[in-house]
Protein backbone atom coordinates (compact mmCIF):
# COMPACT_ATOMS: atom_id res chain seq x y z
CA UNK A 1 0.00 0.00 0.00
CA UNK A 2 2.70 1.98 1.13
CA UNK A 3 4.47 1.57 -2.19
CA UNK A 4 1.72 2.65 -4.42
CA UNK A 5 0.80 5.89 -2.40
CA UNK A 6 4.39 6.55 -3.48
CA UNK A 7 4.32 5.50 -6.59
CA UNK A 8 0.94 7.75 -7.08
CA UNK A 9 3.08 10.61 -5.35
CA UNK A 10 5.29 10.28 -7.69
CA UNK A 11 3.01 10.38 -10.78
CA UNK A 12 1.47 13.61 -9.22
CA UNK A 13 4.38 15.23 -8.32
CA UNK A 14 2.35 18.71 -9.36
CA UNK A 15 0.23 18.25 -6.38
CA UNK A 16 0.61 21.13 -4.37
CA UNK A 17 0.58 19.44 -0.41
CA UNK A 18 1.85 16.34 0.40
CA UNK A 19 1.45 15.61 4.48
CA UNK A 20 4.80 15.12 6.31
CA UNK A 21 3.91 12.37 8.48
CA UNK A 22 2.90 10.15 5.28
CA UNK A 23 6.13 11.26 3.66
CA UNK A 24 8.10 10.55 6.74
CA UNK A 25 7.03 6.75 6.09
CA UNK A 26 8.43 6.73 2.75
CA UNK A 27 10.97 4.39 2.34
CA UNK A 28 14.91 5.51 1.37
CA UNK A 29 14.46 3.77 -2.43
CA UNK A 30 11.43 5.85 -2.97
CA UNK A 31 12.93 8.71 -1.48
CA UNK A 32 15.96 8.34 -3.98
CA UNK A 33 13.73 7.54 -6.91
CA UNK A 34 11.59 11.02 -6.09
CA UNK A 35 15.10 12.68 -6.20
CA UNK A 36 16.05 10.84 -9.55
CA UNK A 37 12.93 12.29 -11.32
CA UNK A 38 14.42 15.55 -10.14
CA UNK A 39 11.69 16.50 -7.86
CA UNK A 40 12.32 19.47 -5.03
CA UNK A 41 10.89 18.63 -1.78
CA UNK A 42 10.31 21.15 -0.04
CA UNK A 43 8.96 20.40 4.07
CA UNK A 44 6.92 23.85 5.15
CA UNK A 45 3.69 24.75 6.15
CA UNK A 46 3.26 21.26 8.12
CA UNK A 47 3.39 19.71 4.30
CA UNK A 48 5.59 19.11 1.54
CA UNK A 49 5.58 20.65 -1.28
CA UNK A 50 6.47 18.65 -4.34
CA UNK A 51 7.83 20.74 -7.60
CA UNK A 52 9.58 20.31 -10.10
CA UNK A 53 13.43 21.75 -10.80
CA UNK A 54 11.83 23.74 -13.72
CA UNK A 55 9.24 24.57 -12.08
CA UNK A 56 11.65 25.75 -8.94
CA UNK A 57 13.66 27.71 -11.42
CA UNK A 58 11.02 29.97 -12.82
CA UNK A 59 10.30 30.85 -9.41
CA UNK A 60 13.37 31.22 -7.50
CA UNK A 61 14.83 33.54 -10.49
CA UNK A 62 15.72 36.75 -9.20
CA UNK A 63 15.15 40.06 -10.27
CA UNK A 64 18.45 42.13 -11.18
CA UNK A 65 18.53 44.73 -8.27
CA UNK A 66 19.21 48.61 -9.16
CA UNK A 67 19.88 52.03 -7.26
CA UNK A 68 18.81 54.80 -8.79
CA UNK A 69 20.68 58.37 -8.02
CA UNK A 70 19.38 61.98 -8.82
CA UNK A 71 18.65 65.06 -6.87
CA UNK A 72 15.42 65.26 -8.79
CA UNK A 73 12.51 63.32 -6.94
CA UNK A 74 10.33 63.51 -10.07
CA UNK A 75 13.15 61.59 -12.15
CA UNK A 76 13.80 59.27 -9.66
CA UNK A 77 9.68 58.59 -9.47
CA UNK A 78 9.77 58.39 -13.43
CA UNK A 79 12.54 55.75 -13.38
CA UNK A 80 10.99 53.81 -10.77
CA UNK A 81 7.32 53.79 -12.99
CA UNK A 82 9.72 52.60 -15.74
CA UNK A 83 11.33 49.98 -14.36
CA UNK A 84 9.09 48.58 -12.26
CA UNK A 85 8.44 44.81 -12.80
CA UNK A 86 11.69 44.28 -14.64
CA UNK A 87 13.80 44.60 -12.04
CA UNK A 88 13.70 45.24 -8.24
CA UNK A 89 14.70 48.84 -6.94
CA UNK A 90 16.76 48.90 -3.78
CA UNK A 91 17.42 52.04 -3.28
CA UNK A 92 17.12 55.88 -4.25
CA UNK A 93 19.45 58.74 -3.46
CA UNK A 94 19.85 62.61 -4.25
CA UNK A 95 23.21 62.96 -4.04
CA UNK A 96 26.39 61.17 -4.82
CA UNK A 97 28.13 61.08 -1.35
CA UNK A 98 24.87 59.12 -0.41
CA UNK A 99 25.53 56.87 -3.24
CA UNK A 100 28.67 55.65 -2.28
CA UNK A 101 27.01 55.21 1.43
CA UNK A 102 24.02 53.34 -0.46
CA UNK A 103 26.22 51.04 -2.60
CA UNK A 104 28.19 49.62 0.22
CA UNK A 105 24.96 49.16 2.09
CA UNK A 106 22.23 47.82 -0.25
CA UNK A 107 25.10 45.47 -2.86
CA UNK A 108 22.98 46.83 -6.35
CA UNK A 109 23.56 44.70 -9.59
CA UNK A 110 23.70 48.19 -11.33
CA UNK A 111 23.62 51.86 -10.21
CA UNK A 112 22.55 54.45 -12.82
CA UNK A 113 23.16 57.80 -11.66
CA UNK A 114 23.04 61.23 -12.77
CA UNK A 115 26.24 63.49 -13.04
CA UNK A 116 24.90 66.73 -11.29
CA UNK A 117 24.21 66.04 -7.88
CA UNK A 118 25.22 68.03 -5.05
CA UNK A 119 28.60 67.21 -2.61
CA UNK A 120 29.50 64.62 -5.00
CA UNK A 121 28.91 63.92 -8.81
CA UNK A 122 27.73 61.05 -10.62
CA UNK A 123 30.89 60.45 -12.27
CA UNK A 124 33.01 61.20 -9.30
CA UNK A 125 31.12 58.71 -7.32
CA UNK A 126 31.82 56.36 -10.06
CA UNK A 127 35.14 56.66 -9.70
CA UNK A 128 35.17 56.08 -6.22
CA UNK A 129 33.13 53.13 -6.47
CA UNK A 130 35.44 51.30 -9.32
CA UNK A 131 38.58 51.97 -7.05
CA UNK A 132 36.96 49.65 -4.60
CA UNK A 133 37.05 46.14 -5.03
CA UNK A 134 34.48 45.00 -3.12
CA UNK A 135 31.82 46.73 -5.10
CA UNK A 136 30.62 45.06 -8.28
CA UNK A 137 27.78 46.79 -9.48
CA UNK A 138 28.30 48.05 -13.10
CA UNK A 139 27.63 52.54 -13.51
CA UNK A 140 25.00 53.83 -15.94
CA UNK A 141 25.33 57.60 -16.51
CA UNK A 142 21.48 59.21 -16.82
CA UNK A 143 22.04 62.81 -17.61
CA UNK A 144 20.47 65.53 -19.82
CA UNK A 145 24.25 66.44 -21.39
CA UNK A 146 23.89 65.11 -24.88
CA UNK A 147 27.56 65.27 -25.32
CA UNK A 148 29.54 62.01 -27.05
CA UNK A 149 32.84 63.38 -25.75
CA UNK A 150 31.95 63.23 -21.97
CA UNK A 151 30.66 59.94 -22.66
CA UNK A 152 33.85 58.75 -23.89
CA UNK A 153 35.61 60.46 -20.39
CA UNK A 154 32.74 58.54 -18.72
CA UNK A 155 33.74 55.41 -20.22
CA UNK A 156 37.14 55.64 -19.88
CA UNK A 157 36.07 56.30 -15.66
CA UNK A 158 35.22 52.96 -15.64
CA UNK A 159 31.36 53.79 -16.54
CA UNK A 160 29.47 50.63 -18.47
CA UNK A 161 26.85 52.79 -20.11
CA UNK A 162 25.40 56.57 -21.24
CA UNK A 163 21.82 57.24 -21.52
CA UNK A 164 20.34 60.60 -22.05
CA UNK A 165 17.31 61.28 -20.21
CA UNK A 166 15.68 62.51 -23.29
CA UNK A 167 15.48 59.51 -24.58
CA UNK A 168 15.25 57.26 -21.35
CA UNK A 169 11.93 55.78 -21.91
CA UNK A 170 13.46 54.12 -25.24
CA UNK A 171 16.72 53.37 -24.02
CA UNK A 172 17.26 52.64 -20.57
CA UNK A 173 16.25 48.91 -20.52
CA UNK A 174 18.25 48.20 -22.94
CA UNK A 175 21.23 49.70 -21.38
CA UNK A 176 20.31 47.71 -17.83
CA UNK A 177 20.44 44.74 -20.01
CA UNK A 178 23.36 45.48 -22.17
CA UNK A 179 25.52 46.72 -19.01
CA UNK A 180 24.91 43.19 -17.30
CA UNK A 181 26.20 41.37 -20.11
CA UNK A 182 29.22 43.15 -20.14
CA UNK A 183 29.38 45.91 -22.83
CA UNK A 184 29.27 49.23 -22.95
CA UNK A 185 25.75 51.62 -23.92
CA UNK A 186 25.75 54.67 -25.13
CA UNK A 187 22.63 56.44 -26.24
CA UNK A 188 21.95 55.71 -30.08
CA UNK A 189 21.34 59.75 -30.34
CA UNK A 190 24.86 60.04 -29.47
CA UNK A 191 26.63 57.87 -31.66
CA UNK A 192 28.99 59.51 -34.28
CA UNK A 193 28.31 57.84 -37.51
CA UNK A 194 31.58 56.63 -39.41
CA UNK A 195 33.00 58.83 -41.52
CA UNK A 196 31.77 57.46 -44.92
CA UNK A 197 34.53 56.51 -47.71
CA UNK A 198 35.35 58.24 -50.67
Amino acid sequence: MLQEWGAEMTRRCNSPKIPALAYSYLKPVLRRKILQRKIYINDSDRGLEFRTMTQLAKTTKTKRRILLADDSPAVLAGICRLLEGKFEIVGTVEDGLALLSAVKKLHPDVVITDIMMPGLSGLDAVRRLNKMPQVKAKSILLTVLNDPYLAEEARAAGVMGYVTKVSADRDLIDAINTVLSGSFYLSPILRIPAPSKR
